[in-house]
């Protein structure tokens, strides 16, 4: 059984990341990961935790870290993945931002802000935007040690849910 050995120093070397157990239909389960990990750390197996970002710009990971900070709190009773924060390497842009919050231009519904509103502006507005930043921004990506200008290999588009979106896949809608 594999819950009773105590590796042999040197023999072993696992790599495990339990925020990404968004991945779990990859099988990432964040209970597995603590299980191991506390069974090795408890024979005495060395634990490193690795927290610099190679690819984010500070901007990035300050956000990230305020946003996730208090809500990863390392909880084994509800299964919740610790938060390490992330720590800069790269310097951040002096002549674009890292970060960019799009206004929609048309919130409200009859009377009110209105959520079927935000999201029929979304296709326009997320379209336009790209458009603007990979012909016309003249904003530039580091790439192999290189500023060169953005484009569309580098754009990646986040969504916070892929179906049920005016009656489909939102990635039809775009």
């Amino acid at each position: 059984d594999w819950r009773n050995v105590t590796p042999v120093a040197g023999k072993l070397f696992l790599v495990g990341d339990p925020k990404q157990a968004i991945y779990r239909f990859r099988r990432a389960d964040v209970a597995v990961y603590q299980e191991v990990k506390a069974l090795l750390c408890g024979r005495g197996v060395l634990h490193l935790t690795l927290s610099t970002s190679f690819r984010a710009t500070p901007a990035i990971q300050n956000a990230v870290n305020f946003a996730f900070a208090s809500r990863m709190d390392g909880d084994v009773e509800s299964v919740q993945a610790g938060y390490v924060p992330l720590s800069p390497f790269r310097a951040e842009p002096a002549t674009q931002p890292s970060i960019v919050a799009l206004s929609v231009p048309a919130p409200y519904g009859k009377m009110r802000l209105a959520e079927a509103s935000v999201e029929k502006c979304l296709p326009e507005l997320v379209g336009g935007f790209v458009e603007w930043l990979v012909n016309s921004s003249g904003w530039t990506i580091e790439e192999n040690g290189a500023r060169i200008p953005v484009g569309a290999r580098h754009v990646c588009l986040l969504f916070r849910k892929t179906s049920g979106f005016f009656d489909g896949d939102i990635t039809r809608n775009y």
